[in-house]
Parts: C-alpha cells; sequence; structure tokens
C-alpha cells in the first residue's frame, strides 16, 4: 500500500468521523432555536459532506477486494458529488447577504448584488444539478443504458458544475462588503474563502481538461479535489464555530491519530507473534483478550490527551470537578444577593481567565440599560462578530430568563471552546439555585421585620388605647382626691391640681412621640405619683433614684409611667398599710435598667390558680411594654418580674442605651 492509499484512508475516514460530528452537534443546536434559511443550507452541507466521505471510504475499501464490485457505491458518490454545486453557492449568497447589525437597509441594498438575478441563478443550478444527479441512479436500475460516452459526459458537466459554483462564489465574496463588528477576523476568513475558491477552480480545471483528453493530471490532484470540503469546513469552522473547531478537529484529530497509531502498533506486532502459539479455534477470543486492554485504556487516554491539551495548549487550569468545588466554595460564603454576584464573577473571572460580568433582569430590560449588545447565546454562536468580544449564557430560574453571565475576551486571545460553553452553563445554573437561596432567606427576613413592625404598630394602638383609658379612669380618682382636699388643705389641692395639669400635658404632647428623653419620662412619673399621693395620702411613699448618667438616654415614651401604674393598681391598691413605691434608672454597661418596685402583694396573687391570664401576666400594661420592648429592640430588651431580698416586687425593664437615633423597628 502506498503512501497516497495511506493518506486517502486517513483523510477519508477522518472527514467521516468530523462531518457526522458536525451534523450531530447541528441537529442539537437547531432544537434550541428557531431555524433560518442558512442554519438549513449549512446543515445539509454538513450532511452531504458526511455522505460523501462515507462513500468515499467505501470506495477506498472496496479497492482492497478487487474480486468484488462495489458498484452501487460508485453510483451513490457520483450522486451526491451533483449536490455539492447549487448548496456551496447557496451557502455564500444566504451567509453574505446578512444584514450587518451596525449598517442600515440602504447601505445593505447598495453593497449587495441583486437578489432577485442571484435566486434565478441559484435556482436554476438546483434544477441543473439535481435533474444530472438522477441520470447515474436510472444507469443503476438500467432505466437508461450504461455507456463510456454517457459517463464522459457526465463527468464533464460535474466538473463544469464545480467550476461554475467556485466562480459565483468567488464573485458574491468579492461583490458583498460585509461589516462585521469584528473586521480583523472577517478579513481573515474572507481571504482564506477567497484562496480556498481560487484553489477550487485550479484543481477542477485541468480535471475538466483530463475528462476531455487535452491533458493528464497527476493523481494526488484526484485526492485533493475529493478532501476539499474538509478545507472548507476548517476555515468556516475556525471563524464563526472556534469551539465546534477545537473540540472536533483538534481535540478530536488528536484523539484519532492517537487511536490509530496505537491500533496500527497492535495489529503491527501481536498478530505475527499470536500465531506463532497455533491458537486454532481460539484465535477470535486471543484476540479479543488482547485488544481489551487497549480498548479500555482509549477513554483514559482521551482524558489525558484532552486535559494535557487543555492546560498546555488552551490554558485551562480547572478541571470541571475543580471548577465547581472552586466556584462553589466562593458562592457559599455570599450572604446577600450583592455580595453573590461580585464572589461569582470573581470565582469565574478566575476560572475562566476573562473579564466577567453578570446582569441580573430580563433580557430586555438589560438591552433597554445599555448592557453589552447583542447578547449571544450559545445556539447563536455562529458569527464572528458574536463570539470574540462579548458574550453569555443565560442564568434561568424556572424557566424563565432572570439574567445573563457575560464573558468577555479570554487571556492570550485563548478561545472558548464547547466545553467552556457547557462548564459555563452549569455554574450558571448553581449560581442561580444560590441567588434563589439569597432572595428566599432575605425575603424571610423581610417577612419578620415585616411582622415586628406589625407587632409594633398593634402595641402603639394597644398604647393610644390605654392612654384613652387610663386618662379618664386617672381622671376621675385624681378629681375626688382634689375634692376631698379642697376643705381640708387647700394648698395641697391647689399643688395637686398643678400636678394633674402637667400630667396631662404630658399626655397631650410629648408622649405622643414614640421616642423621649429619660428625665422627661421621669418628670411625668413624678408629677403622676405626686397626684396619687394626694389621692392615697400617707398610705403611699415614694421615692425615685436616678443617675445623672441615664438622663439623656432615650426610651420609648410611657414605658415607666406604666410601670408606675401597674405597680398602684395591681400592688399599692392591695395593700392595707403603707404603700412603698421606688422608681430606679442606672446605666448598665450599654443597657439602661429602670426598675419599679412596690410592696404590694403582685406575684404572690398572680401565681394563684385562679388569676386572670392579664394578672399572670402582670397586666395588660404590661404585656404592651414587652410587645414593644420586643418590636423595637428585639432580643436586645427585656422586662422581668420578680421579688428582690427586702420581698419587694420588682418589675425590671433592661434595654439597650439609646443616646442619639431612634432605632428601627427589629433593630
Amino acid at each position: 500500500m502506498n503512501i497516497l492509499r495511506l493518506a486517502s484512508l486517513l483523510i477519508f475516514t477522518f472527514g467521516a468521523i468530523s462531518f457526522e460530528a458536525l451534523f450531530v452537534l447541528w441537529l442539537r443546536e437547531l432544537r434550541k432555536q428557531k431555524a433560518e434559511w442558512l442554519d438549513l443550507a449549512n446543515g445539509a452541507i454538513l450532511f452531504v459532506s458526511a455522505c460523501w466521505f462515507l462513500l468515499n471510504l467505501g470506495v477506498e475499501l472496496a479497492s482492497f477486494y478487487p474480486g468484488i464490485k462495489f458498484r452501487w457505491v460508485n453510483i451513490l458518490l457520483f450522486t451526491t458529488a451533483y449536490l455539492y454545486p447549487p448548496l456551496i453557492v447557496h451557502v455564500f449568497y444566504l451567509d453574505y447577504r446578512q444584514v450587518p447589525s451596525s449598517s442600515s437597509v440602504k447601505e445593505v441594498r447598495e453593497h449587495l448584488p441583486p437578489s432577485q438575478a442571484w435566486k434565478w441563478i441559484i435556482g436554476a443550478l438546483y434544477m441543473i444539478s439535481f435533474s444530472l444527479a438522477l441520470v447515474p441512479p436510472l444507469v443503476g436500475f438500467r432505466i437508461l443504458p450504461d455507456s463510456r460516452t454517457l459517463g464522459s459526459r457526465l463527468t464533464v458537466m460535474l466538473f463544469t458544475l464545480f467550476i461554475t459554483a467556485a466562480a459565483l462564489s468567488v464573485l458574491l465574496v468579492l461583490r458583498s462588503h460585509h461589516r462585521a463588528e469584528d473586521p480583523t477576523k472577517r478579513s481573515g476568513y474572507r481571504k482564506w474563502v477567497l484562496a480556498l475558491l481560487s484553489l477550487m477552480i485550479l484543481v477542477f480545471v485541468p480535471m475538466l481538461a483530463t475528462s476531455v483528453g487535452w491533458i493528464r493530471y497527476a493523481q494526488f490532484i484526484d485526492l485533493f479535489s475529493r478532501s476539499l470540503p474538509l478545507y472548507f469546513i476548517f476555515a468556516s469552522t475556525y471563524y464563526h464555530t472556534r469551539f465546534a473547531f477545537f473540540d472536533i478537529f483538534i481535540k478530536g484529530g488528536s484523539f484519532f491519530f492517537a487511536t490509530l497509531v496505537l491500533l496500527t502498533t497492535y495489529f503491527a506486532l501481536a498478530p505475527p507473534w499470536l500465531e506463532n502459539l497455533k491458537p486454532g479455534w481460539g484465535k477470535p477470543w486471543l484476540y479479543a483478550i488482547t485488544l481489551l486492554p487497549l480498548a479500555l485504556a482509549l477513554p483514559w487516554v482521551y482524558r489525558k490527551l484532552a486535559h494535557w491539551l487543555d492546560r498546555a495548549w488552551l490554558g485551562r487550569n480547572f478541571s470541571k470537578a475543580d471548577a465547581l468545588k472552586y466556584f462553589l466554595a466562593g458562592v457559599q460564603e455570599a450572604t446577600s444577593e450583592g455580595e453573590l454576584i461580585k464572589q461569582a464573577e470573581t470565582r469565574l473571572a478566575n476560572i475562566f481567565r476573562a473579564s466577567t460580568q453578570i446582569a441580573l433582569g430580563s433580557v430586555d430590560s438589560l438591552k433597554d440599560k445599555g448592557s453589552a449588545s447583542p447578547l449571544p447565546y450559545p445556539a447563536r454562536h455562529r458569527r464572528v462578530s458574536q463570539c470574540q468580544t462579548v458574550w453569555g449564557v443565560p442564568i434561568r430560574s424556572h424557566g424563565e430568563k432572570i439574567g445573563v453571565v457575560q464573558m468577555g475576551p479570554r487571556a492570550n486571545d485563548t478561545p472558548y471552546l464547547s466545553e467552556d460553553v457547557t462548564q459555563l452553563m452549569s455554574l450558571a445554573d448553581v449560581f442561580s439555585n444560590m441567588l434563589e437561596n439569597i432572595r428566599l432567606q432575605e425575603k424571610k427576613q423581610q417577612q419578620e421585620k415585616r411582622e415586628q413592625e406589625l407587632m409594633l404598630h398593634a402595641s402603639r394602638s394597644e398604647l393610644k388605647a390605654l392612654r384613652a383609658q387610663i386618662n379618664p379612669h386617672f381622671l376621675f380618682n385624681a378629681l375626688n382626691a382634689i375634692a376631698g382636699l379642697i376643705h381640708q388643705n387647700p394648698g395641697r389641692a391647689e399643688e395637686t391640681v398643678e400636678q394633674l395639669a402637667e400630667v396631662f400635658r404630658y399626655t397631650l404632647t410629648r408622649s405622643e412621640n414614640e421616642w423621649v428623653w429619660l428625665r422627661e419620662e421621669m418628670e411625668f412619673v413624678r408629677s403622676y405619683l405626686e397626684v396619687e399621693q394626694a389621692r392615697f395620702g400617707e398610705r403611699l411613699q415614694v421615692k425615685m433614684q436616678i443617675e445623672d448618667g441615664v438622663k439623656d438616654i432615650k426610651i420609648p415614651a410611657m414605658i415607666v409611667q406604666t410601670l408606675v401604674e401597674n405597680a398602684i393598681k395591681h400592688g399599692i391598691a392591695s395593700v392595707r398599710g403603707v404603700g412603698r413605691v421606688e422608681v430606679r434608672a442606672q446605666k448598665r454597661g450599654n443597657s439602661v435598667q429602670v426598675d419599679v418596685l412596690d410592696n404590694g402583694p403582685g406575684l404572690r396573687r398572680a401565681e394563684e390558680a385562679d388569676a386572670s391570664p392579664a394578672e399572670k401576666s402582670g397586666g395588660y400594661g404590661l404585656k404592651n411594654v414587652r410587645d414593644r420592648l420586643r418590636g423595637y429592640f428585639g432580643d436586645s430588651a427585656q422586662l422581668t418580674l420578680g421579688r428582690d431580698a427586702s420581698n419587694l416586687t420588682v418589675a425590671s425593664v433592661m434595654m439597650p442605651a439609646v443616646t442619639t437615633a431612634e432605632p428601627e423597628a427589629g433593630a
């Protein structure tokens, strides 16, 4: 077997595998988007090329068995060849008549050939080629006579069609002024296409001259002409779809030739050695057993080869598993949406060695905000202009697009491959799940905050109702006490009236605010207790101790007054002898503690089995104090009831010392 024959086997085998892989990839992409005419034409080219290389491989294999005639393989090969010329022109026409995103319709009409004339030309090519493609099958079914003259004429027509298709494609490329966003890459592609089309004409002209008997061309020209689709697809995928080029042609091609070398080595060394063993009927089993380690090692060889290419040539520093672990380690530390985006952008930039931006919102809103446009998704990576500057994958939640991960150019102009797209899509799904968890947590926190605000609002409403209830009741008792003092002690009655006026002035003005200074609250409490002393007389003894350091601290309004009133109502009113009420306010670190003590029955009565829920909890006033403290300070404040060493009932409030700003609910 000479070198040319070996080269034919290698080229047609590699071409068949490559075009089959590209056609499968095209079918997958077709399911994700609405097909355009260019997509369908490209798919047809891929399918015809896959059939072309398979048939050529069949012809080469048939040459090893001269006694066996593969008549229909040659017939189908001839038929497939006739499908190429119109498809070539049609693909170039559709490719170069697309409207550039940066051009107006008027500019496009000026720079492109008349579309109607080209439609007629392409239609005529389809009609002629398809008509001639029917002739070989008709000869195969013996409907038409098989003659050397007919075969020669068909060959001349085929070469003429190829030359015509190449010349028309050159004309299309030269006359079109396609203004792409990336003119450098587009210019390189145009140069390669023009070079290949010109070479195609130079190859088929001598072949046409040979078919009419003028000259005789070299045998390698025939091999070159039959492998031309492979060279065109190299240029097209390299400039249009870098993903497929590197993953299919470079990585797949490297694996193909590595496997070929291993198998060739095996069949060169193993058969002579196995024949010496004289295995007899066990020969197939012996071949299978000795070939099994090689078959099992091939996946490992592919992984190692791909890993080496990724690191040494393509600059990938992370495997899929390592990239996922590295990404998760970063985003799991995020506690807010902004921090999650920042961590994800940093990790993705390190994984892909490219600038990364995550934009949340619908795709339409992102475009309206002036983000990078267009936003090409993996299924749209057909144009050079879409895969050299900015590209991205969508972020989805429950099937809807909620944002996009945008990737910039990679370091050293390293291309993005299909594996990169797949990996980025999986990491985008991980990001989407983490984003949903954080949003659920934030929603839960907001809901808890709203509940606290509602609780505080309810407490404020109860406070207002409490004021409306206390004032008439307190006023009635105070007026009765004043009436009794008018004849017995007019001076004391006058002082009580002044204190009563001060109490109501406070409740009508400053107590309408949610927050008051502690000194103001204590003055209000002092006036309130003096009015109560007028009512109880010598039966009530009052003592107030206030540290200077706590006077300029803000507290919720009427907190202390409610405790004092509870001590009078549930404590002193039940004492037959002298009743004692003490009010203390002191600093405890960063908190302030207010204690109200009385010598009434207090907790002993609340612990009785027949006590009401209000009495057990210290009354509705104390419940209101608890709710307000929880609403303002959360767990940082508390109200406790107990007894001290002197057997006095103690209602104690501990809350943060607020000196300036008033905290929001739940702070």
